[in-house]
């Protein structure tokens, strides 16, 4: 081949690609992908801020969250609806570990 036939070849293939995304383009600005009864019922959203709202947030009071009860837990007796015998729950002592060890049964009660 010589060099003027790859030209040949180049040149209107260019244009061709060129033509075609520029017909893309102009397709894609032309259709819309919105139906007519939808676009009448959308409403453009008003940009206004309730700056007011705002500002009440800023000043409203934090609020930490406690996590420890302020009463001693005595024995607590929650009953299982499963079964017959209720759950007692023991108390902790204040080194955060538990009096006793509970394990689980295949009945799903707690034993010590």
């Amino acid at each position: 081949m010589k060099k003027n036939d790859i030209l040949l070849i180049l040149i209107p293939s260019f244009i061709f690609v060129l033509t075609w995304i520029g017909f893309s383009i102009y397709h894609n600005v032309v259709t819309s992908t919105i139906s007519e009864p939808l676009s009448i019922q959308i409403e453009p959203i008003t940009p206004t801020l309730d700056t007011i709202t705002i500002d009440s947030l800023k000043n409203r009071e934090k609020v930490s969250p406690i996590y420890e009860l302020s009463v001693p837990v005595e024995n607590v007796t929650i009953p299982a609806s499963s079964s017959a015998n209720p759950i007692v729950l023991e108390p902790v002592n204040p080194t955060g570990n538990a009096a006793g060890t509970l394990q689980s049964t295949p009945e799903g009660s707690l034993t010590q």
